[in-house]
Parts: structure tokens; sequence; C-alpha cells
């Protein structure tokens, strides 16, 4: 539902949208935002009425003026049907029989004035974090899938140069690797059914090759390494389940010699592995095009070993998470590599340590994290020297820089007033060594169950009540 051109700009008011979702009694449960609506809107000229519904945006343009005019060129499939309003206000665009597609909303003048408010707050928090990265990923088709009933159908289809698309008739069992080659563009609509093989590797996406998996499932007999397997290649998975492989999804772009570097999109994702959720290798000869993965919604999971697991020794990855909760046994996320960047935003992390890093740029904003396990204090030497170069101390903490590293830097910076860290047994937050020139942690926000005072930012305090340490801004 991206097809129209990405529009990519400041938005000073939060006026309206489009989202993906189901309609039921007025109400349309959301399941993607997709971009704003946008007017000129004048705090003296635009009307409201008495329960704040949008009148005019101008004083003259009434509400069904602007969304024929805005309907005309906004490039989607369907015309926005300014009859049909729902009780809650949302507009069908490109809606199914059964409710379900594109949507339009015009926000009320309290919930404009209400995110007027969060943004100059976001602002201010945000202020001191510096720099700012942002990934564009889109993909835009309009072709319709051919039905697929065969395991031979979709084999082949895959090894077809150019674009195919393709719809499971139901599920699907296969005796080898779905793989696809450079010039494929593959898109595959599951279609709420089961694609189960006992190959040892499900999908394997090759260098150059383009894949889109949606709406299903993708699962192993047991025995498969990977569900998901990428090499120098664009995948994209929204609303896939993987399950009963080692690992959920493994990018190994060392692998290949083209010196290509796999972008990789999963949305509304369930993702377990008996080993870990996601295994990223990342390819050391094009650090300035790093391994691109961003995670958005859902859930990943490594029953054994670790949720997301990053490769220290093959560097140039950069992660992204949103709205993601991420278990692992030993660690929900382990990230070692130099040239390497990992952020965190509203997710939930838990595993015996619950995130650690070891080299790169760590962010982790309004995230709740946990550590499970025992305080291992024997494990950790007298002597940093000792530290092993492989791996990390299991110490049970919320998140531990372990800052054994000397040839490049690690940054961890813990934001978001909405950030809660704990450890069941050992310390909130720790970095061992401290005080090392080659590694820096900062708090700059949230609360915590032990303190975090010598991790402060200047000009930040913390606050202390019944065991809980609190982070703010004094200056």
């Amino acid at each position: 539902h991206n097809a129209p051109p990405l529009m990519w700009e400041w938005q000073y008011d939060t006026l309206g949208y489009y989202v993906i979702g189901t309609e039921a009694n007025g109400v349309v449960v959301i399941e993607d935002y997709i971009r704003p609506i946008v007017y000129e809107y004048d705090e003296f000229k635009t009307t409201f009425d008495s329960n704040g519904h949008l009148l005019t945006t101008d004083g003259v343009t009434t509400v069904a003026e602007f969304l024929t005019a805005l309907s005309r060129t906004d490039g989607y499939a369907g015309t926005i049907d300014v009859s049909q309003q729902t009780a809650y206000g949302y507009y069908p665009v490109d809606v199914n029989e059964n409710n379900y597609g594109v949507w339009a909303y015009l926000c009320t003048y309290s919930e404009i004035q209400a995110a007027a408010a969060d943004d100059t707050q976001l602002g201010m928090e945000q202020a001191d974090l510096g720099n700012v990265r942002v990934n564009i990923h889109a993909q835009n088709s309009r072709e319709e899938g051919a039905l697929v009933s065969t395991p031979a159908q979709l084999l082949a289809a895959a090894q077809s140069p150019g674009l195919q698309m393709l719809t499971l008739a139901g599920d699907m069992v296969v005796s080898e690797s779905l793989v696809v080659g450079d010039r494929t563009r593959l898109m595959i609509d599951l279609d709420g059914h089961t694609l189960t093989s006992g190959a040892e590797k499900i999908i394997d996406a090759q260098p150059g090759a383009e894949i889109m998996v949606y709406n299903g499932t993708v699962s192993g007999n047991g025995n498969t390494l990977a569900g998901v397997y990428a090499s120098g290649a664009t995948v994209a998975l929204n609303r896939v389940t993987i399950q009963n492989v080692d690992e959920g999804l493994m990018i190994h772009d060392n692998e290949n010699d083209t010196g290509k570097d796999s972008t990789i999109r999963l949305v509304q994702c369930n993702i377990t592995g008996k080993e870990d959720g996601i295994w990223i290798k990342g390819n050391p000869d094009s650090p300035d095009k790093p391994t691109s993965v961003v995670i958005e919604g859902g859930s990943i999971t490594g029953s054994t070993y670790a949720g997301i697991l990053c490769n220290g020794t093959y560097y140039g990855y950069d992660v992204r998470v949103t709205g993601c909760t991420i278990t692992g046994y030993y660690a929900a996320l382990y990230s070692p590599a130099r040239d390497s960047s990992v952020s965190l935003t509203d997710c939930t992390a838990e595993g015996k340590t619950g995130i650690v890093i070891k080299g790169g740029e760590a962010t982790i904003h309004d995230c709740t994290v946990r550590g499970i396990g025992e305080e291992n204090l024997d494990a950790i030497p007298d002597d940093p020297n000792d530290l092993s170069m492989s791996g990390w101390l299991d110490t049970g903490d919320g998140i531990y820089l372990e800052a054994n590293y000397v040839n490049w830097t690690t940054t961890v910076i813990i934001s978001g007033s909405k950030t809660n860290v704990s450890s069941a047994k050992a310390y909130a937050v720790r970095q061992y060594p401290l005080n090392v020139p080659q590694a820096t942690l900062t708090v700059l926000g949230g609360s915590f169950d032990s303190s975090v005072r010598e991790y402060l930012a200047d000009g930040y305090t913390e606050t202390e009540n019944n065991g809980i340490y609190t982070v703010s801004n004094q200056s």
C-alpha cells in the first residue's frame, strides 16, 4: 500500500493520516500507519465543530471538497468516499468486502493539540542525541499474482528472471530450497497458508535477488537450518511467521564475492529460531553501505541463544527495531561489531542478560529491558585483559556494555521517559571495564532498579523511590 510516490517532509502538525486496517463497529483496528494527510492548518482560519471535528481546512474549503480533491491525486486505487464516514471518523479509500484495506482519517482539534504537545516534548528529549540516521525502503507493484498449487510451479517461478507474482492455493510442502537468484523479483502471497520444507534453507535469497513474502507461515521440519537465508539480497516479510528452524532469518553477506549488502524489512512478523531468531553477518568489504535490517512490530525469539545475534568478525550492519518484542535465552540482542549500529525504540527485550553491546553504536529509547539470569560474578575477571574476544560474559544485567575491544569505539545511549531497565539478580546497567577511552555508556532518561549515577550525562540526575531510580534532566 505504498504505491503513491514516497513523501518525506517535516510535519509541524499532525492533521490526518492514511492507515491500513479492518473496520468494525465504526472503529478501524489499525495494522499500520501509511502516510500523513496534509492541509494548510491555520489556528485562525481552520474551523472545527463543537465536538472538535474538522469543518473547513481554511475557513472556506469543506471536508468533502478537500477529500474529493485529495483523492484525485493521492495515488490509491479507490476513491475516498466522503459519504461513508464511520462513527469514529474513518473514510474508506481502498477497502474490500471484509472492511480491510486503506482508510483515511482526519484528526480532531484536541488530537492536533495533543500531538503538537507530544512533538514538542519529544524534541526536547531528543535534543541531546545528536545525529539521526534515516533508512527508507519502498516497494511498488500493482501486478496480480498467479495461483500456485504445486511445488514444481513454485520452484520454477523462483528460478525465472523478472517479476513473478504468486499466491499459494493452499498449504504446501517442498523438498528442496526455494532458491531466488540474481535479477529475479519474487512476490509470494501465502494467503494464510503454510509453506513447509525439510531443506537446509527454506527460502534462499542469493546476491541480487528481491523477494517479498507476506500473510502466512514458513515452517521447517525440525531439522532446517534457516527459514529465510539472505546473502546480498533484498528481502521483505510482512505478517509472516517463521518456525521449526535453527535460525529464523539468517543474513550472511560476507559469504558472497559480489560486494552486495542485504536490505531486510520485517513488518509484524513472528520469528522463532531454535537457536537464534535473527543471525547477522555483515559485509566488511563495504562498510559505507551496511547490511540493513529494519523491523517493525511483531516478535523475535531465539530459544537457546539470542533473539538477534550479530557477528563481530564481519562488520558493517545497521539494525533498526521499533515496537517489537525480542526474547533470547542468553540475550535478547548481542551486537559486537565495528562500523555497526543498532537502534531499539518502543521495544521489549528480555534474556538472561537483556541486551549486550560490545562494539559500534547502540541507542535504546523508550524500551523495557529485563535481565532475568543470575549475576555471574565469578565469570568477571579482575583483569579486563582476560575478557574473551569472542562472545560475552553472562552477567545477568539488564543492559551490559563489555568494553574490551580497544581497536574500535563503542557507544551506548539509553534515553526516553518510558524506558524501564531491570535485572532480577544483577545490575540494571553495567559497563565493564569502566573509564576506558574507546567506550562510553550514557543515560539520558528512564527508570532503573539499580543506580545509574556513574553513567548520567551532564545536567542529568537520578532520584530514588522504593528502589526505583528515575533519571531526569535538571538543566
